[in-house]
């Protein structure tokens, strides 16, 4: 028998989990984007880039707060929050490093 996380989640925190992914994806595209007008000397274009991946993954925090929230206060099996809540913190992992590098390259000459 399949097991949706529909049947087990709400539908709010549904919601607030794909917006959240789609944020972190959103900020690893445009970082990479970045990149690649780094490579291209296209410094300006970058920087204004990076400042928005900076900005776009200070909204994913908030969002991240509401998912802990969330999380905490729905009754589920106390494992399967645990792993939703180890899942977010692997897609905080990743948007902190891209957020560090970003300011980082922001303030190359």
């Amino acid at each position: 028998m399949k097991l949706l996380l529909s049947d087990v989640l709400p539908r709010e925190l549904i919601e607030v989990l794909k917006k959240y992914a789609e944020i972190i994806k959103e900020a690893a595209n445009d970082f990479t984007r970045a990149i690649a007008l780094l490579n291209d000397m296209r410094t300006g274009e970058a920087r204004v880039l990076l400042s928005d991946v900076i900005k776009l993954l200070n909204k994913s925090d908030e969002l991240k707060t509401t998912i802990e929230e969330s999380v905490a206060r729905t009754s589920i099996d106390p494992g399967f929050k645990e792993e939703i809540l180890v899942l977010i913190d692997m897609f905080d992992e990743i948007g902190d490093a891209i957020k560090e590098i970003s300011r980082e390259l922001t303030v190359l000459p």
